[in-house]
């Protein structure tokens, strides 16, 4: 349905993705992938790309198509003033690099660390796995997250609340699941790096509703991601 200017996704398309993101893909997906990788090669080290790959291609799909009228509407909102929003996702790729940095070094500072143990899973998969860590930062990542955290969390939470808190809110979930791992872990000095994914959410939340569509946050995303991912391609 549609909420001011936005769609928002009906109650069951917002349970089905629920399901299969904060259940299926954080705590499923791995024990599955290991399961499947041991099934095909026994004597296995590391989780089976290919595998891996599939289910991620397939999920992202499935995650896309539960959320097409979101979508839908993001392509028709983004080409009506292309220009502007081509150049307000530059601006918030452009912010969202000057922030970071200066929430890093002091958290960097506090922590006595230099990077989140999210950011070392990454340059660590990276090595092993390159083609698919460019598709899971660059691809996965931003379809996949912009639709839970922008065009689910932040469109429900805007058609109770005003932008800003839909904002908050959409940021403070988006900046949890990034340092979910380590609070499970135990690892509560990484949860610092909250802060950081809060503000990088909070800055793509604006960009949405200033655009009113999810295309233009999806580019916001990918551009980030692009920026912090083509050092470690270089190095390879």
């Amino acid at each position: 349905m549609r909420n001011n200017q936005f769609v928002t996704l009906s109650w069951f398309r917002c349970i089905a993705l629920v399901f299969l993101y904060f259940i299926f893909y954080a705590f499923l997906l791995e024990p599955i992938v290991v399961f499947l990788t041991l099934k095909l090669h026994p004597e296995a080290i590391f989780v089976s790309i290919p595998i891996s790959f599939s289910i991620d291609l397939l999920l992202l799909i499935l995650i896309a198509w539960i959320a097409k009228p979101v979508w839908k509407d993001g392509f028709y909102k983004i080409k009506q003033q292309f220009s502007r929003n081509l150049k307000l996702a530059f601006k918030c790729v452009g912010l969202i690099l000057v922030v970071n940095m200066a929430l890093s070094i002091l958290v960097s500072l506090f922590t006595n660390t230099q990077t989140s143990a999210n950011q070392e899973i990454i340059m660590q998969n990276i090595e092993v796995a390159p083609l698919y860590m460019a598709f899971s930062a660059l691809l996965f990542a931003p379809v996949v997250e912009e639709t839970i955290f922008r065009g689910m969390i932040f469109t429900k939470a805007r058609s109770y609340f005003n932008p800003k808190v839909a904002m908050f809110i959409s940021a403070c979930t988006f900046g949890f699941m990034h340092v979910f791992a380590s609070f499970l872990a135990g690892n509560y000095l990484d949860l610092s790096y909250f802060v950081i994914y809060f503000a990088i959410g909070f800055v793509i939340a604006w960009a949405y509703e200033k655009s009113e569509s999810i295309v233009v946050s999806t580019l916001v995303h990918f551009g980030n991601n692009f920026v912090a991912m083509l050092p470690l391609l270089l190095l390879l």
